[in-house]
């Protein structure tokens, strides 16, 4: 094999290592992201919800 050849397959190799690692690494941003903001809607309804209630019980 020439020189040539195997410093090519080794960039290549090199660079879907990178991008398979740049790929998992931006599905979990996003990934987080996402789970932050279901929590966030979850937390402000169960408060919403339960301050409905006790306002309800006290009348």
């Amino acid at each position: 094999m020439s020189e040539a050849l195997v410093t090519g397959k080794n960039r290549m190799v090199q660079h879907s290592l990178f991008f398979c690692l740049l790929f998992l690494v931006s599905f979990l941003v996003f990934d987080a992201s996402t789970l932050m903001l279901g929590v966030s809607v979850a937390l402000f309804a169960l408060y919403y919800f339960s301050r409905k209630w006790a306002e309800r019980r006290l009348l």
